[in-house]
């Protein structure tokens, strides 16, 4: 979760795509009792970043996100 110590800690070293995308509320885990975002993907402050997307699909009990960023420039 976005409170958790692992989670803090990451955010303050490496960029969070989602928080990146004005997409930070938006859950990745949606089921009637329990819905948020649980899943997060982080990128080095060196990448630049594009985009950010998360899939509403039931494929499996998360959705998948799909971070875009180029190597280099």
């Amino acid at each position: 979760r976005s409170d958790s110590e692992e989670i803090r800690y990451l955010s303050k070293r490496l960029m969070d795509t989602a928080y990146l995308a004005d997409k930070d509320d938006e859950p990745t885990f949606d089921l009637p009792l329990l819905s948020g975002r649980i899943d997060y993907i982080f990128l080095d402050t060196s990448l630049n970043f594009r985009s950010y997307q998360t899939i509403k699909n039931r494929a499996s009990d998360h959705y998948p996100t799909i971070a875009t960023f180029d190597l280099e420039e």
